[in-house]
C-alpha cells in the first residue's frame, strides 16, 4: 500500500539533475529525517485514536450495562492493549532511529518511469512478476486475485558510477477481472487484491462462451468445452497458481506475466531499456534483483550505491529476517 508520506511527496516534488530523451526518468531529492516525521506523526495519531476509544467505549458500556464481571474482561482488554502498543512502538522507534542516522540522497519514484515510458506502452514496473493467490472473498466463494510486487520509488546515493537492476513490465496494469485492465490509480489503496477471476465467474463466462460455440455451429466439438467447465469449476481453488493463471490466458487473455527490463542509474541521470521482444517470464521463473533490498514502507534501496558500512548493516539484518516476505525485509 502507499503511504501518505509517498502521496505528499508526488504531489509536492524537488526534482535532481536534467532529463533528456536519452535519460528521460526525473530524479528527486530523498530527505529520510521528513520520512522520520511522518512515521512518529502517523504513529502518534494511531496511538490517540486507539487509546480514546479503548477509554470512552468501555465507559458507555459499563454505565448503561453495569455489570461488575465485566470488570476483569476490560482489565484483561487493556494489558492486551498496552502490550500490542508496546510491541508496535518498539518497531517503529527502531525504524525511527535508522531513518534518523541515514543520509539524505534520491529517489526515482513510480511515477516519473511511468510517465518517462508510457508512450512506449508501459502500464506495469515490479520487482517480481505477479502471481495468483486465493481469497476469501465474493459472498465466501474463494477467488483468485492477483498478487503483485510493484515498485513504489527507489532510494539511491550518487557514486558517479553506472548502475544496472533487472525488473519486470507490461503493457497492461492490473486485471481486476478476466481480460479487464485497471487502471493503477484507481487501485492505489489495494495494490495486492486486484481480483482476476473466481470459480462462479469462469464458470459463468464458459458457458456463455459454450452456447456462443453451440449457436455458431452444430458440428462444432462441445463436449471437451463442457467437460472442462465441469472439472474446472470443481477443482479450480485446488490447482496450483501457475495451472490457473495458464487457464485464463488460454481462455481470454488475461495474462499475468511480465517481461524483464533494466533500469539504469548513472549519476543523478535515469532511464529504463525495454525489450518488447524479451519472453515473459512467471512468477517463480524470475526472482529479485540482487542489489534491490525492498523497504515495506520505506522507499526501496538499491543497496550498491550504499556505503561499506551501511551495506554490512543491511545484510545483517537481511539474514535476521530471511524468512519474512518480500515487502517486509
Amino acid at each position: 500500500m502507499i503511504s501518505k508520506y509517498q502521496q505528499r511527496e508526488s504531489e509536492k516534488v524537488t526534482y535532481a539533475g536534467q532529463s533528456d530523451a536519452d535519460w528521460p526518468i526525473r530524479v528527486r531529492k530523498f530527505v529520510p529525517q521528513k520520512f522520520r516525521q511522518e512515521t512518529i506523526t502517523d504513529s502518534w495519531k494511531t496511538t490517540g485514536w486507539s487509546t480514546l476509544g479503548l477509554v470512552v467505549i468501555p465507559a458507555v458500556i459499563v454505565y448503561f450495562f453495569p455489570n461488575p464481571s465485566l470488570i476483569f474482561f476490560w482489565v484483561l482488554l487493556i494489558l492486551m492493549y498496552i502490550w500490542i502498543l508496546f510491541q508496535s512502538w518498539s518497531t517503529t522507534l527502531r525504524d525511527i532511529r535508522k531513518l534518523s542516522l541515514a543520509r539524505e540522497g534520491y529517489v526515482i519514484g513510480r511515477k516519473e518511469i511511468l510517465n518517462a515510458y508510457r508512450n512506449q506502452g508501459l502500464r506495469q514496473i515490479a520487482l517480481l512478476p505477479s502471481t495468483l493467490a486465493l481469497s476469501s472473498r465474493d459472498g465466501g466463494e474463494d477467488g483468485w486475485y492477483e498478487e503483485s510486487y510493484p515498485v513504489h520509488s527507489f532510494w539511491f546515493y550518487d557514486d558517479g558510477q553506472k548502475h544496472s537492476y533487472v525488473l519486470f513490465w507490461r503493457n497492461v496494469d492490473y486485471y481486476d477481472r478476466a481480460g479487464d485492465p485497471k487502471d493503477f490509480y484507481q487501485v492505489a489503496s489495494d495494490l495486492n487484491n486486484s481480483e482476476v477471476m473466481n470459480g462462479r465467474e469462469y464458470r459463468k463466462r464458459m458457458k456463455a462462451e459454450l452456447e456462443k460455440r453451440r449457436k455458431k455451429s452444430i458440428t462444432e466439438k462441445t463436449d471437451d468445452l463442457r467437460k472442462s467447465l465441469g472439472k474446472f469449476g470443481s477443482r479450480m481453488n485446488t490447482l496450483p497458481a501457475e495451472q490457473v493463471a495458464s487457464m485464463l490466458r488460454d481462455f481470454d487473455g488475461t495474462d499475468i506475466r511480465m517481461q524483464p527490463c533494466v533500469l539504469e542509474i548513472e549519476g543523478l541521470k535515469a532511464r529504463l531499456i525495454l525489450d518488447p521482444n524479451a519472453p515473459k517470464l512467471s512468477h517463480s521463473q524470475a526472482h529479485v534483483d540482487a542489489n534491490i533490498r525492498p523497504g515495506g514502507k520505506y522507499p526501496t534501496r538499491l543497496m550498491d550505491t550504499f556505503s561499506p558500512q551501511e551495506q554490512r548493516e543491511e545484510w545483517k539484518r537481511a539474514q535476521r529476517h530471511r524468512d519474512a516476505p518480500l515487502y517486509q525485509w
